[in-house]
């Protein structure tokens, strides 16, 4: 049975849709398409579908796909009950962040080579995986460690032996929590967002409550069942190529690249990570603003700048908010450190 027919089970549009499944037409994107299209009513009659009888199919799909209104209070028992928090694992950016990253926010970490942009993400990733939330890493410039990994969970599991030099059941189960995914151009990454959505329909409900699917749950099941973070590390490696003023795919691709971001992470409830490098502003060398032009500054739920220590301290870094939509910005740059 077609997802079409589980929503229009009994007449008449199953009738219908057992017609129009004869000429291909299956799912709610055939439909739309088949709508647009110009040999609409050729297609109709030859599977033997009044054109009366699809615009009210088409009718009753446009009114069951429509976003039904909620009250705010029942947002806010939601918001409630699903609310994932994520530490970064620095205690003061988490202060910074009102203790951690929330869910369904895309967050951007924005700053030059070695203020520890990559460092975070594998910090968030371990966050994660101790939670039992599974990730998916984008990584764009083979960044993705292990071994960084390793002495994360070493310092979060002091009473286990190290990973470096023995594996353990339960560092192995840890990294079975997490997939990096080595993407090498903007398609690569639009492919790779294509499919983890796919998966998450397919796994997960919208609010994030997984799907039952069978009584025994696969690996792949349970992996994209429990989903919990989106890591892209760098996007600015990626789009900086394709950017410019006459090439107006590239801006393309970056508006499709960020809704997609932002529409998996408020549908499916999760946090939504990427790393952004920072050019210098209109005003000067001295004032910074993150990457990727105009078009991308209003993606971000959150941008948190990050800049090096003068002494180059090790670990040390300053961060500041500079875009939020649930904490106050405009605060002085707070010294910020990780513990490994």
């Amino acid at each position: 049975m077609s997802r079409l027919q589980q929503i229009f089970p009994g007449p008449p549009h199953n009738l219908t849709l057992e017609k129009l499944a004869k000429v291909n037409v299956i799912t709610a994107e055939d439909v739309l398409a088949l709508y647009h299209a110009r040999h609409f009513s050729g297609t109709i009659r030859n599977a033997n579908v009044s054109k009366q009888e699809f615009l009210s199919l088409l009718a009753q799909l446009s009114a069951h796909k429509a976003p039904k209104p909620i009250s705010a209070a029942d947002l806010l028992e939601d918001t409630l009950e699903n609310e994932i928090t994520l530490s970064s694992g620095s205690k003061e950016l988490d202060e910074i962040l009102s203790d951690g990253i929330p869910g369904r926010h895309l967050l951007e970490f924005a700053g030059k080579t070695g203020t520890f942009k990559t460092q975070l993400c594998h910090h968030l990733t371990a966050q994660a995986s101790t939670q039992k939330m599974n990730v998916v890493y984008f990584t764009t410039t083979n960044s993705f460690s292990v071994m960084r990994l390793g002495i994360i969970w070493t310092h979060m599991n002091p009473n286990q032996p190290s990973p470096l030099k023995t594996t353990s059941k339960e560092f192995e189960e840890f990294l079975d929590r997490i997939k990096p995914i080595q993407v090498f151009d903007v398609h690569g990454l639009t492919e790779g967002l294509r499919i983890v959505e796919e998966k998450l329909k397919k796994f997960k409900r919208p609010s994030g409550i997984p799907i039952d699917v069978d009584a025994e749950m696969t690996v792949e099941s349970e992996f994209w069942s429990h989903c919990g973070l989106v890591v892209v590390d760098s996007i600015t490696n990626l789009f900086l190529p394709v950017l410019c003023k006459t090439n107006k795919i590239g801006h393309v691709l970056l508006t499709s690249t960020a809704q997609k971001l932002k529409h998996l992470a408020h549908l499916y409830d999760l946090v939504v990570v990427t790393t952004n490098s920072t050019v210098a502003g209109e005003r000067g060398a001295d004032m910074e603003r993150p990457g990727l032009g105009i078009t991308w500054s209003y993606v971000p739920h959150i941008t948190v700048h990050l800049q090096q220590v003068d002494d180059r301290t090790p670990l040390k870094f300053y961060a500041q908010l500079w875009k939020a939509t649930n904490s106050a910005v405009k605060q002085p740059p707070k010294l910020c450190t990780l513990p490994c």
